[in-house]
């Protein structure tokens, strides 16, 4: 069980707020990448946007996927390429393998649907149980799609979860508006907990993995 991580080093053709960036990176690799829609993959920002939440020259986008394929192919398709927003100026990969996790921490906001279009909020619902139960569910979805195993008899994955935001991100994509939370999560340490942890390493917390790098998280060992 291992991912793999390739780092675009991009450079920007203007300047783009951190909340509308993960779009257009959304579009650069779908453009780019005929494969796209056929694997789990997530992303993340550009790196540290300035004092003003703005990416203004350069920036570093990390994707991450457990397919080797749709990484290789990746790379050739981007390792050229250059739309309206972003030239890429280099790419290298590197592979993670299985480890244990201590905490994962989302880097972007984790944005879990409860309902078509209506985002898990404190307003909108408030229910951590229900939190924990959709991002399980979308986990096992994930897992199950792309290894020959099934997971049954898991309640929770989690031991702690700790939202660190008490408004939600909100990130445009298409005119709509994805509301999420930033999250601190400690797994359980049983081995089913830990796959379904590296898991969400890499594919990304919740949904809009996609379409804007939802749940993109570092491992906190």
């Amino acid at each position: 069980m291992k991912y793999i991580e390739a780092r675009i080093s991009v450079e920007l053709k203007k300047t783009v707020h951190f909340q509308q960036a993960p779009e257009l990176i959304s579009k650069f690799i779908k453009e780019a990448v005929d494969c796209s829609e056929k694997y789990d993959y997530v992303f993340s920002n550009l790196g540290r946007a300035n004092d003003q939440g703005v990416f203004e020259y350069d920036g570093t986008i990390s994707l991450r996927s457990f397919s080797q394929e749709f990484i290789d192919s990746a790379v050739k398709s981007l390792l050229e390429y250059e739309n309206e927003n972003f030239k890429t100026k280099n790419i290298y990969t590197f592979t993670t393998s299985y480890q244990k996790i201590n905490t994962l921490y989302t880097l972007n906001p984790a944005f879990v649907l409860i309902e078509d279009n209506i985002f898990w909020t404190f307003k909108s619902s408030g229910d951590f149980a229900l939190l924990e139960k959709i991002i399980l569910q979308d986990l096992i979805a994930k897992y199950e799609r792309n290894f020959e195993d099934k997971i049954e008899d898991i309640d929770s994955f989690i031991k702690i979860l700790n939202i660190k935001n008490e408004k939600p991100f909100s990130y445009m994509y298409e005119g709509k508006k994805y509301f999420g939370y930033k999250m601190l999560i400690n797994p359980k340490e049983d081995e089913t907990s830990q796959k379904l942890a590296f898991t969400a390493a890499a594919c990304g917390i919740g949904h809009k993995n996609k379409e804007v790098g939802g749940g993109f998280s570092r491992i906190l060992n």
